[in-house]
């Protein structure tokens, strides 16, 4: 798989499955190793997985709230995640580009080197 993969489709589409169905992701070796069959719930599940681990990370637990708020706990406009956040709208957008990286670094760290390389 290429790290050229786009940066951001699984959380502009985490709650329609056959959206995550076409992402690459999908049809991953940490995807495929995951319990079920369907793999849009799969890819949801490891996704959940990383994001909710954020939490045990110090320095990354805000990041884990942001992105619970805004992609895991239903279809939030980005201006109301920040304000559940009590975050201004521009200190939000700073902060999602950030949160994204850490999900995809450790899905490629994963995907790479296995469940555990965190």
């Amino acid at each position: 798989m290429s790290r050229a993969i786009p940066k951001r489709p699984w959380c502009k589409h985490l709650h329609r499955s056959a959206a995550l169905k076409a992402n690459p992701f999908a049809h991953s070796r940490l995807v495929a190793e995951s319990p079920g069959t369907d793999p849009a719930p799969r890819l949801r599940g490891v996704l959940s997985t990383i994001i909710d681990a954020l939490r045990e990370n110090h320095g990354a637990a805000q990041y884990q709230r942001l992105l619970t708020l805004t992609f895991l706990q239903g279809p939030l406009t980005r201006e109301a995640a920040a304000a559940r956040h009590n975050l201004s709208y521009s200190t939000f957008r700073r902060r999602l580009p950030q949160a994204l990286a850490l999900v995809r670094e450790e899905l490629w760290a994963r995907e790479l080197h296995g469940k555990n390389s965190s």
